[in-house]
């Protein structure tokens, strides 16, 4: 299965106009997001869907709408959500999203419902309400992270699993300062002492409480941070910390940043800045 959700043939003529117009980077499928987390995420929706009348997947940041049409094409009972900060590119309406569908030759049985708002301000829907969350990548560009994580436990119905790429770079796309804190050079938390802590350890603080949350780092020819959560109990998920806004970075934003340009534009968000309570 993970095959054939892969197979975007090179010959295809649509695969080769989404790659024309430089779009190519929005059009991310399952296939890229169970190499970020390195786990069959199809088997889990798979699963899922043969063990639940409804199953309900949200994405945040759909992008062209790749990944979250193969995860609805994955089952009768799959409904789709996706949310987008904008409209954008050729992607503005659910019309638009199952024309791609066709471009991408993905049946989906119901059409996914999707949205056009920042995350990073909340998210508009009831707690308690999904089954399954992934992002591939959008939180980089959130200033307030840790408020959309805790966002994210609130929506998940007990259970229930979110993949969300944290943050990832290649080596010499970035300015110099963001490498003095590998751990996770978006995600910033200072202690009460006001020196910089691991955020790996500020998420393992909340497993030994007894949450099921695996916070990965993985260094090969770029950085690749993670986070997977299940929902594991009724409780809410406060990460007790209290966001810099002052502090943050807005990386796109600073001055001479043209020279880290790629053909996809400046891509990698901001810099957030936390103090423990």
């Amino acid at each position: 299965m993970i095959k054939k959700l892969s197979k975007i043939r090179k010959e295809d003529t649509n695969y080769k106009r989404f790659e024309e117009n430089k779009l190519f980077f929005r059009t991310r499928g399952l296939d890229k997001l169970q190499e970020r987390f390195d786990e069959d995420i199809v088997k889990t929706i798979q699963e899922l869907s043969n063990n639940k009348k409804v199953v309900r997947i949200l994405e945040i940041g759909f992008g062209e709408g790749k990944a979250l049409l193969e995860a609805c094409s994955l089952g009768r009972n799959i409904y789709g959500y996706g949310v987008n900060d904008k409209k954008r590119s050729t992607l503005s309406s659910s019309k638009d999203l199952m024309n791609n569908s066709k471009k991408f030759d993905i049946k989906v049985y119901h059409t996914p419902k999707i949205y056009f708002y920042d995350a990073g301000y909340g998210l508009k829907f009831k707690d308690n309400y999904f089954d399954i969350i992934f992002s591939q990548v959008t939180i980089h560009y959130v200033g307030d992270k840790a408020k959309l994580i805790e966002d994210v436990w609130r929506i998940m119905k007990k259970g229930s699993k979110a993949f969300l790429n944290i943050d990832g770079g290649l080596k010499g796309a970035q300015p110099d300062f963001m490498y003095l804190h590998n751990d996770s050079p978006r995600f910033i938390v200072y202690d009460r002492n006001k020196k910089i802590i691991s955020t790996k350890s500020l998420f393992n603080k909340y497993r030994k409480k007894g949450y099921d949350i695996k916070f990965n780092v993985r260094k090969d020819e770029r950085l690749n941070i993670t986070l997977v959560m299940c929902k594991n109990n009724d409780k809410g998920l406060d990460l007790g910390l209290i966001y810099d806004g002052n502090s943050t970075i807005y990386l796109s934003k600073l001055k001479d940043m043209d020279k880290y340009k790629f053909d996809t534009g400046i891509w990698w968000g901001a810099r957030s800045v936390y103090r423990i309570k």
